[in-house]
């Protein structure tokens, strides 16, 4: 690829990827990320721009599963399904740490690999509803109201842990849909499993 001319006349930026001028930190990220960058993340773009963004302040409640029940359950995965001839609908509830969403309760759809908005709820107590339909809000009060079900049914349909979301790799941590670093701060979930189909033994389930 030749690498791009200066021009003086736009506002360039330096490419440590192919040594050239790009017109702006854009042009700079697509040529370091290959050839889909770009149509790649016009399809992110489009995808977002797709769902209606609802902003609530003072703090509002849309939903049908009450507030506090949302804001009480743990960070992980779950999958949850009203009945089973519906597909499962996969859910990831976070706390971030840091950047600009730091503090918030962040819940989120996973769809394969990438993740969407659901809700946000702010350290100030305002609210984001990304998406809201009555699909989604049945599955988070499924999720709420039998969170220990819904967390083991993420490892069995996708064999990742419902913690992390890693690939779950040995014979017990996929029969207690959790890995080993995780199961310690989640106890709970393999209790559950040990009562609902019994204590894990090698070779046997």
């Amino acid at each position: 690829m030749a690498n791009p001319p200066y021009n003086p006349s736009r506002s360039s930026v330096k490419c440590g990827h192919c040594h050239g001028y790009h017109s702006g930190p854009r042009g700079v990220f697509f040529c370091a990320n290959g050839p889909h960058a770009q149509s790649n993340q016009r399809r992110a773009d489009n995808a977002r721009a797709s769902v209606p963004t609802i902003k609530t302040d003072p703090p509002a409640w849309s939903l049908n599963v009450p507030r506090a029940m949302v804001e009480n359950l743990k960070n992980g995965r779950y999958a949850t399904r009203p009945d089973t001839d519906t597909p499962f609908t996969f859910i990831r509830v976070s706390r971030p740490k840091r950047g600009r969403l730091n503090g918030c309760l962040v819940i989120q759809t996973q769809h394969s690999d990438w993740y969407q908005d659901f809700i946000t709820i702010y350290p100030s107590g305002s609210v984001w509803f990304k998406q809201s339909n009555d699909k989604l809000d049945m599955a988070l009060f499924i999720a709420c109201a039998d969170p220990m079900t819904s967390a083991m049914n993420y490892g069995k349909e996708l064999g990742r842990c419902s913690s992390c979301g890693r690939e779950l790799t040995d014979e017990r941590s996929r029969y207690y849909s959790i890995g080993p670093e995780c199961e310690k701060h989640w106890r709970e979930i393999i209790e559950h499993v040990n009562e609902e189909t019994g204590v894990f033994y090698p070779g046997i389930r």
